[in-house]
């Protein structure tokens, strides 16, 4: 290893990882290290969404950089608590954790990443109306993540 850099980004996303990310941007922390052909790096990354209701996520990911393109994969779990709304039925509590495959396209301080994810564990109640945010991203039975990171 030749060097080790430091960065943390900001970013905006969608899908089953971060549920959504726009008002309060999801923070990034990656460590990158130069191999003899490419860099490999390993980062956290977590959101909040505190606008109408309350959730979170939280992933750890590893990938590879060779040029501009990468290619990475995070573990990420995804959490809405119990939310009560006057005069209506609560929500919730919705749970997942997710297996994310992303190929991206970096250029100077911004990040592209887009790729499918595959639920792992879910915990949603078994009879009330959906939550809206969890199928935003939903083409035909495969969920997707899209996400622009911008380095700070």
């Amino acid at each position: 290893m030749d060097f080790a850099e430091k960065y943390m980004y900001i970013g905006f996303g969608v899908g089953p990882e971060t549920g959504i990310s726009a008002f309060m941007p999801k923070l990034s922390y990656y460590n990158f290290q130069n191999r003899k052909y490419f860099e490999t790096y390993y980062g956290i990354e977590g959101s909040v969404w505190i606008m109408h209701a309350f959730f979170m996520s939280l992933d750890c990911l590893y990938g590879i950089k060779k040029g501009k393109l990468t290619f990475d994969t995070s573990l990420g779990a995804f959490w809405y608590p119990k939310l009560s709304i006057e005069g209506s039925d609560p929500l919730g509590p919705y749970f997942h954790s997710t297996l994310n495959p992303k190929i991206g396209f970096k250029f100077k301080r911004v990040w592209l990443k887009a790729g499918p994810s595959t639920h792992l564990y879910k915990d949603y109640p078994k009879e009330e109306e959906r939550l809206g945010v969890l199928d935003l991203v939903k083409i035909g039975n495969v969920y997707f993540n899209f996400e622009i990171l911008i380095k700070l």
